[in-house]
């Protein structure tokens, strides 16, 4: 997917899933390499754009570095990778979802997990959101 909406680092998630919000906070990727975090909740044009660039944001959240997007499992591959390993949370994000084989494996069950969660909260996909 070469098109760019934005020319600067950022992680796409979803801002009404606690699971997500907390993440991509959690990492702190924002103080340690100026990602700008962007809720696609709020950001309609990217949320239209990567749509229409076929990826299936309620199946991953995607990370923009360096020019190029990372979806899924290599979003949370990537952020693994770039995070420090400061406290037992931290490093065992590093461990489980610095490798891609990993990642892999584990992240399909996270997005279902979301899921499963936005439906316990009464919160919508973002299917459901778009106009």
């Amino acid at each position: 997917m070469s098109e760019k909406l934005y020319d600067f680092n950022y992680i796409a998630y979803d801002g009404e899933c606690p699971m997500c919000n907390s993440y991509v906070h959690y990492i702190r990727l924002r103080d340690e390499f100026g990602f700008r975090m962007i809720n696609l909740r709020e950001d309609s044009d990217l949320r239209e754009f990567l749509t229409k660039q076929g990826y299936d944001l309620n199946k991953g959240m995607i990370v923009q570095y360096e020019g190029r997007d990372y979806y899924g499992p290599s979003a949370v591959e990537i952020m693994a990778k770039l995070s420090d390993d400061a406290g037992l949370i931290k490093r065992l994000n590093k461990k489980f979802f610095s490798s891609e084989k990993r990642s892999a494996v584990i992240y399909p069950w996270l997005a279902r997990g979301r899921g499963v969660l936005l439906k316990i909260l009464g919160r919508k996909k973002f299917s459901d959101t778009l106009s």
